[in-house]
C-alpha cells in the first residue's frame, strides 16, 4: 500500500515540475516575440493573375 501511495505521489510530483517548466517556457516565449499586426492583403500588379 505504502509503495502505490509513494508511487502516486512521485507522479504528481512529476506532472507539477513538466507543468511549471512548461509554463516557463511558454511565458519566455511570449515576452522574445514582438506583438505583429496586419494580415493577409490581395497582391495586385500586371504578372499576378
Amino acid at each position: 500500500m505504502r509503495a502505490i501511495v509513494r508511487a502516486v505521489r512521485q507522479a504528481a510530483a512529476a506532472v507539477s515540475v513538466a507543468a511549471a517548466v512548461v509554463t516557463a517556457l511558454r511565458l519566455r516565449g511570449r515576452v522574445a516575440a514582438p506583438m505583429q499586426f496586419g494580415g493577409w492583403r490581395r497582391l495586385t500588379g500586371p504578372g499576378l493573375r
